[in-house]
């Protein structure tokens, strides 16, 4: 089942790059999301937290490295464990450790964008801040 996540995550990730048509097509991005969201939401509370906080890391890193092997023309196609924990923290908007689905959101926005742009993970942190004050 890990490796579906990572499968889903990975095709929402190279479809905001590369498919225009799912790119624009917010509705369609919303329910995908919320289709993983809910099959990493083992316990069914409404957030990922817990051991489901490990499943969501290894999903991240799979899916980014993935979608990135395909976009990235730098050497820097994978992400670390401690970035997707970063990435986690900046988007947790009320620190309780839990991520929401908004937040869910927001996480999976970061990494679109960060290929978009063909950025390397050291700039996350800025990139966070931006989409977070938006």
């Amino acid at each position: 089942m890990g490796q579906q996540h990572s499968n889903l995550l990975a095709d929402h990730l190279l479809g905001t790059v590369e498919n225009e048509e799912y790119a624009k097509n917010t509705a369609l991005q919303q329910q995908n999301l919320k289709k993983l969201f809910v099959e990493l939401d083992k316990d069914k509370n409404g957030c990922i937290d817990g051991n489901e906080v490990k499943n969501l890391f290894t999903c991240v890193m799979e899916a980014y490295e993935m979608a990135a092997v395909n976009l990235i023309s730098v050497e820097k196609n994978e992400i670390t464990k401690a970035e997707v924990q970063k990435l986690c923290k900046s988007v947790d908007e009320n620190a309780d450790q839990k991520l929401q689905f908004d937040e869910f959101v927001r996480l999976i926005d970061i990494l679109s964008r960060v290929l978009k742009e063909g950025k390397s993970m050291k700039n996350i942190q800025a990139l966070a801040m931006i989409l977070k004050s938006k």
